[in-house]
């Protein structure tokens, strides 16, 4: 038996971006456990390619217009578009501080999770089609960023 997703209203494909920067937040804090403190660049680059990675998966829903997940999400051309500007402002983050957190010694591999689940929230803001999905994805950033600003 077979069981028919499609009718459950679960599209993946909708949902890939913000499950891969999900992902690779984890990694990158469960790897920050492992190196050193002098090797911040390795979870700086894992960040990159995860962000990259993410905007691959957000271009697969280019040209395609329906709703997700009982009409919660919206996967349209304004999802992609600011989808990827939210994407390439946080890979631009990431890049313009990682030099920065070197130099301080602040190199901390929170901070590249909580840029990643920042990210992730923007992602889902951006595919809101109700106000319930609008202020989970709201949480979902502004918690990120209140811990952010502690740094």
């Amino acid at each position: 038996m077979q069981l028919d997703v499609s009718a459950l209203g679960i599209d993946l494909v909708a949902l890939a971006p913000v499950l891969v920067l999900t992902v690779v937040a984890m990694v990158v804090l469960v790897l920050g456990l492992f190196i050193k403190k002098e090797q911040g660049g390795v979870l700086a680059a894992l960040s990159l390619l995860g962000l990259a990675v993410a905007a691959g998966t957000l271009t697969m829903s280019w040209g395609t217009g329906h709703l997700a997940f009982s009409q919660m999400l919206a996967v349209d051309s304004f999802y992609v578009c600011f989808g990827l500007l939210a994407l390439g402002v946080t890979a631009l983050a990431v890049l313009l501080s990682a030099s920065y957190l070197d130099r301080t010694g602040l190199a901390h591999p929170e901070y590249y999770g909580l840029m990643l689940f920042g990210a992730a929230g923007m992602v889902v803001m951006a595919a809101a089609a109700n106000l319930v999905t609008l202020i989970i994805g709201l949480e979902l950033l502004s918690l990120s960023l209140y811990v952010l600003a502690g740094f």
